[in-house]
């Protein structure tokens, strides 16, 4: 199983996990929705799961649009709408 899926099916149980300090994998569960197989296929997917968080983490740093600075005197064109 794919590290997508497997956080898919436990986002579907209701389980949130994340990286703390980008070392340790956390989770919050509602009680009993961490089932015995649950468990299983996330210990076994357990690095996949931390490379997919860590890999979609440095993403959203690097996908942000940079602000611009502008002066006050600086004037937009209008859009259709303001028009």
């Amino acid at each position: 199983m794919t590290a997508l899926k497997l956080i898919s099916k436990l986002g579907s149980a209701g389980i949130k996990i994340w990286l703390d300090n980008e070392e340790q994998l956390r989770f919050k569960a509602p009680k009993g929705a961490l089932t015995a197989s649950l468990k299983d296929e996330l210990v076994a997917g357990k690095a996949d799961v931390i490379a997919f968080l860590r890999e979609t983490q440095k993403n959203t740093d690097e996908d942000l649009i940079p602000a611009l600075t502008r002066g006050q005197d600086t004037r937009l064109p209008l859009s259709f709408s303001q028009q």
